[in-house]
């Protein structure tokens, strides 16, 4: 049998055509002066606005993250200021690294003209080519997965220490950037025990090199975790998650899909069955990426029906699984373009309904950058999610210049609405969240209960005094009953709304803060 990797070993040194290099030039400049302009006009979404709020309180981890993020933006913002781009501008060069990474493992493994298709279709994918956009966890992540995946795949074919010790290393960071690079680990334990080549390299030094190092990195998360009753591992594994059955599961493929796009997911699916025919053949390289494949994609979809929350965004959280497939895609393509007029028609009608999805959502983010002037018909396009949030600090600024009893002092219901005030208003401290489901649910509890930014710490800061209260929600009044328990007296100070209603906040101060709760007290609505 010739697999993939050994034909593109033949043609290792092929001329690229100068046509298809003009295309990925083109396509990446395009992609960056979009990303740029784009990066420099939203404001910032509720989580990334945390994460400027962990980087103002340096750890080395936090109950939702480790400490890469927060460290990332705290980069950004020294070098750029405290502006929504000096947050988001390292996140735009580490997604934009992402296609020369892709290529720089597709190279050697099927040749240049594949691995520079691999980098045009890794920016045409939609999770991948718009990485940076928002400031998460995930762009550092997948930028070192692909590294790691290319440093282990020139471990396992030349065995020089060197290559393992740039994977450990990788690994090491990678452990720093999110929890589910665990996936990453289960699909390189896969490979190593499940082929001839992996057993026989873990009786040599390498992986061992390789793992001592990756174990060193992932000490920050196991202090973090030791010394806080595992708040971030009880959060990823098992508070984030509902743990009951809900059908809706069932159709987490159907999910990848759309994510994916239809025909691009075809096309992987189709890529996925060849690498695993060349890996049985024992082909190494399609090994690995059958493993990463199967680690990330098997364990999501046997628990999505049980794990994944309907109000939680989890369809990127596979993605290196079609990443780490990009080398191989070219080939299968070609392989399907040679099977008849539906297949040639199939492979031109991949990249091109990739090409309209991603171009479909760049005009989606545009018009959530300009969500307070987008026509009412047209919202249903956008999201309100990343406007909004500077005029809201304004207004409240001078709503507490009007109200110096509070002092400053805010309490709020929602945690991504007091990070992005502490964000606005550059107020690292002094803001507080009553305890309440989604704080928990989102990992946050625990940080803000260690800052002393919860109800403990807003009674140990402000004792019998008087705060500000900001309620986000369509009925603010019908909000009010926890507040009620914690004050003497609660009255409202007014209110404010943006997107023609869209959001509301209603504005009270509380008055006499009690040491513990206790029957509601007067509370005007």
């Amino acid at each position: 049998m010739v697999t993939p990797t050994a034909r593109a070993g033949r043609s290792a040194e092929e001329t690229v055509p100068p046509a298809l290099w003009r295309a990925a030039a083109a396509l990446f400049l395009s992609l960056l002066v979009a990303k740029c302009v784009l990066a420099a006009n939203l404001e910032l979404f509720g989580d990334g606005a945390f994460y400027w709020l962990e980087a103002q309180h340096p750890a080395l981890s936090y109950s939702d993250v480790p400490f890469l993020t927060p460290a990332l933006v705290a980069l950004g913002t020294e070098v750029a200021g405290n502006t929504p781009f000096g947050v988001r501008w390292p996140f735009l060069a580490a997604g934009s690294l992402l296609p020369f990474a892709v290529y720089w493992v597709a190279r050697p493994l099927t040749g240049g003209r594949d691995a520079v298709l691999a980098a045009i279709f890794a920016m045409l994918l939609p999770v991948p080519a718009l990485m940076g956009l928002l400031a998460i966890p995930d762009v550092p992540l997948l930028l070192l997965q692909v590294l790691c995946f290319g440093a282990l795949e020139r471990a396992m074919r030349r065995d020089g220490i060197g290559w393992w010790v740039v994977a450990g290393l990788s690994a090491a960071l990678a452990f720093n950037a999110h929890y589910r690079f665990a996936f990453f680990g289960l699909g390189a334990l896969l490979y190593l025990l499940a082929t001839q080549a992996g057993r026989a390299r873990l009786r040599r030094p390498g992986p061992w090199t390789a793992l001592a190092i990756a174990a060193f990195g992932a000490l920050p998360v196991l202090w973090f975790n030791l010394a806080h009753d595992l708040a971030g591992v009880s959060f990823h594994f098992v508070d984030r998650h509902p743990w009951q059955f809900d059908p809706e599961g069932l159709l987490y493929l159907v999910e990848q899909a759309i994510w994916v796009t239809p025909l691009m997911f075809a096309a992987l699916a189709a890529t996925l069955w060849r690498v695993a025919r060349a890996a049985i053949g024992g082909d190494g390289p399609a090994g690995l990426a059958a493993a990463m494949a199967v680690a990330y994609l098997a364990p999501f979809t046997a628990l999505s029906p049980w794990a994944v929350a309907g109000n939680t965004t989890t369809g990127h959280w596979a993605i290196f699984a079609y990443v780490a497939l990009l080398p191989w895609l070219p080939g299968a393509l070609r392989a399907i373009r040679g099977s008849g007029a539906a297949g040639r028609v199939f492979a031109w009608a991949v990249p091109a309904s990739a090409a309209a999805f991603l171009i479909l959502a760049l005009f989606s983010i545009t018009l959530t950058a300009r969500y307070e002037h987008v026509p009412a018909s047209l919202r249903g396009l956008a999201t309100d999610k990343l406007s909004g949030w500077e005029h809201l600090a304004e207004d409240l600024q001078a709503r507490l210049a009007a109200t110096p009893e509070a002092r400053g002092t805010i309490l709020v219901n929602r945690y991504d609405t007091a990070a992005q005030l502490a964000f606005w208003l550059n107020r690292p401290s002094g803001i507080y969240n009553i305890d309440n489901n989604k704080v928990f649910r989102r990992g946050r509890a625990a940080q803000r209960a260690i800052w002393g930014f919860d109800i403990a710490g807003l009674r140990h800061d402000r004792p019998g005094g008087d705060v500000f209260i900001v309620i986000e929600g369509h009925d603010p009044p019908g909000a009010l009953g926890p507040f009620c328990e914690l004050f003497d007296e609660v009255r409202p100070l007014g209110g404010f709304t943006l997107f023609d209603g869209e959001r509301r906040y209603g504005y009270y101060l509380g008055r006499g803060l009690r040491a513990e709760a206790a029957a509601p007290g007067v509370c005007e609505r």
